[in-house]
């Protein structure tokens, strides 16, 4: 890799795009700083996860009543 596009840490994510054949690295973060800030600056609606949306209550559901097994 070319001393400009090299990274100084030890550790990098990777992401591939197979269906147009992209590899992208990035730096990974050593810290939480840059997600909070860019949590902190996002436009979201005021309801957005509010009080009655985080306290749902659970529901029983039969999680295979429509299942067939295929051959």
């Amino acid at each position: 890799m070319p001393a400009t596009y090299r990274f100084t840490s030890k550790k990098v994510y990777m992401q591939q795009k197979l269906e147009i054949g992209n590899v992208t690295l990035s730096h990974k973060p050593t810290t939480w700083d840059s997600f909070s800030l860019a949590l902190q600056n996002a436009q979201t609606l005021d309801d957005f996860l509010d009080i009655k949306e985080r306290n749902q209550t659970s529901q029983n559901r039969e999680l295979f009543k429509n299942w067939t097994k295929e051959l």
